[in-house]
């Protein structure tokens, strides 16, 4: 397991900096963007079709990721604003297990105009990234109603580009036996998130 995260989580922080790289130049960001995220969901579904560490490796028959096609507008500047007291808490899993993450801060960002807030934890087994697991009103029906994950690489600055085109379902989707930390009430965000990954029938 540890291994398939490791590759879920660098493969999203390098396409998170060639994303940021590329809104430097902003008469390319549009064709470069589409192609940097449909080039990181093609590794993503050779992962799963190939790779040994994949979740469904050990399934007949194996769910391949779905995803909305790309919209940048949800693609966002969020700011981080840390909290004066940074609590560690076990969240919990799937299995009853727990997860020890530290409540690090609150991201701050707009989707139409309206303002949200998700709260940023940091796994302290993975502790160069942000962990923000959220609900959105398209769980149950496109989406998987537990939820989704999005990850963040940790930088000094307080300004972020929270990107909902790399939402990815927990692994617990596709296959029971792995550990899946439960997405914590107050990340609910009251809209729908159309973009990322997708669920692939109404059993999820």
């Amino acid at each position: 397991m540890e291994l398939v995260l490791k590759f879920r989580n660098s493969i999203i922080l390098i396409l998170g900096l060639m994303i940021i790289l590329s809104s430097c130049s902003e008469e390319k960001t549009n064709s470069k963007y589409i192609e940097d995220i449909t080039k990181y969901r093609e590794d993503v579904k050779d992962f799963f079709i190939n790779s040994e560490d994949s979740p469904v490796v050990d399934m007949t028959d194996k769910i391949i990721p779905e995803y909305y096609s790309p919209k940048e507008e949800y693609k966002v500047e969020a700011y981080l604003e840390e909290f004066s007291e940074k609590d560690t808490f076990e969240m919990l899993t799937t299995q009853s297990d727990v997860r020890n993450m530290i409540r690090y801060g609150e991201i701050t960002f707009k989707l139409d105009d309206e303002k949200f807030t998700l709260t940023a934890y940091i796994n302290i087994e993975y502790p160069d990234s942000f962990f923000i697991p959220f609900h959105d009103e398209t769980n149950g029906n496109d989406t998987y109603e537990a939820g989704r994950y999005l990850d963040l690489e940790i930088t000094e600055q307080n300004k972020y580009i929270l990107d909902f085109n790399l939402a990815y379902n927990p692994y617990c989707y596709y296959n029971a036996k792995y550990s899946c930390p439960i997405v914590p009430a107050d990340n609910n965000l009251n809209t729908k998130i159309e973009a990322g990954e997708k669920a692939h029938n109404e059993s999820h």
